[in-house]
């Protein structure tokens, strides 16, 4: 199946995920199964997370964070989606877990606002916070909405080898549904990548509120991601999108 077909197969699913108010959903043409997350999954959620950052994620690679680095974030990332928000995650027929989102409000997102981040997460993973606080402070809630009424997309990820499946924008399209019915009508999410940044400029549902210039962005007065402008990054964003309706 063509990578155009494979979209326009998962906007499908996603749309009956979401007009028959399901809790899960069985993809047969790729043969994964996507479902709430449970307590026993979140260790092995967090352990795809953290290896899919580590091995994708060229402000990871630039910053030399490894898997075990990341693993205790997102160990955390997914209990609070668990306890407080949106936990999902993709599995074969054999229920071998191969991808994972969560989604929460973007209050908790900002517990740590103006806490010593090193401190919280350790030397490498504090500019990574860093980076997404720069980005809120530049987000001006009161013309969108609270904090608390805006929930984040974050960590979704893809285990190497199930790329190619619709997996990521699956989890995407899920969360954003199961948003949805919690009565909130806004949610956010930061794009890292350059093709991710592109695809989002082409959705009319989303908009970009807040950005960094990834020359002039600066940690502890160094431009510690200057070096990927030469690789194409050009900025980090803050994308929003609004429900205005109850079609995904």
């Amino acid at each position: 199946m063509s990578y155009h077909n494979n979209v326009q197969w998962c906007l499908s699913l996603g749309k009956k995920f979401h007009q028959d108010n399901l809790t899960e959903i069985f993809d047969s043409k790729n043969n994964i199964k996507y479902r709430l997350i449970k307590p026993w999954d979140i260790e092995k959620a967090a352990d795809i997370c953290a290896q899919c950052y580590a091995e994708n994620n060229r402000m990871f690679q630039v910053l030399d964070i490894t898997k075990e680095d990341y693993l205790p974030t997102a160990i955390e990332v997914f209990k609070t989606a668990l306890e407080e928000g949106i936990g999902l995650i993709s599995t074969t027929n054999e229920g071998k877990i191969v991808g994972a989102g969560a989604a929460y409000l973007l209050s908790s997102a900002l517990f740590d606002l103006g806490l010593d981040l090193e401190k919280i997460y350790g030397k490498k993973i504090a500019p990574i916070v860093d980076v997404s606080h720069t980005l809120f402070k530049n987000f001006p809630p009161k013309k969108y909405g609270k904090y608390n009424q805006i929930y984040y997309i974050d960590d979704v990820c893809v285990s190497s080898g199930y790329h190619g499946k619709g997996i990521g924008i699956m989890n995407s399209l899920i969360l954003q549904s199961l948003i949805q019915r919690r009565g909130i009508n806004q949610v956010c999410s930061i794009s890292y990548h350059p093709a991710m940044a592109r695809s989002v400029s082409q959705m009319q549902m989303w908009k970009t509120v807040s950005i960094l210039d990834i020359r002039d962005y600066t940690y502890q007065n160094k431009k510690i991601f200057s070096q990927l402008y030469e690789e194409g990054y050009r900025e980090i964003s803050l994308v929003l999108s609004n429900f205005t309706s109850s079609k995904l």
